[in-house]
This record gives structure tokens, sequence and C-alpha cells, in this order.
């Protein structure tokens, strides 16, 4: 896990308009326990993410229930749509 977590770090750092290496790099920051790294990837994301903001305010929430913020889990989930 170690290698594919740096290797999803250096491909979203590259690639931060896309919505897949964002979403793998905040997934990976997820299992490393890292939730406020997955959600700032996030949150960047949310301006270029079009009609996938939904989905990436959903991936906010659920980030945010794994974290224990039910205040941030509310407010994402229901501007996930």
């Amino acid at each position: 896990l170690p290698g594919a977590y740096d290797e999803y770090q250096k491909i979203a750092a590259a690639n931060p308009d896309s919505e897949h290496a964002v979403k793998g790099a905040a997934y990976a920051h997820v299992l490393a326990g890292e939730f406020d790294q997955a959600d700032a990837l996030l949150a960047a994301y949310e301006a270029k993410a079009g009609d996938k903001l939904g989905e990436t305010k959903l991936r906010r929430a659920m980030v945010a229930l794994r974290k224990g913020d039910l205040d941030k889990v509310k407010e994402h989930g229901v501007a996930s749509g």
C-alpha cells in the first residue's frame, strides 16, 4: 500500500484536473487515516468537477463520516443532491 499511496500522490499532483487521479489520491489518504488531506484534495477539485459535483460532495461527506465530523457529513450530504 505505501507504494500505491506514493504513486497516487504523484499522479494527483501532476493531474489535478483528473477526477480519477484526485479520487484515487483522496482514497489513499483515507486509508492512511489522513482525512484532512483527503478532504482538501476533494475540495480543491470541486471547482473543476462540473457534472460530478454531487459525487464529489458525497465523497467529502464520506470522508467527514470517517473523521467523525457529523456537521460536515450533513453539509456535504445535503449539497450532494
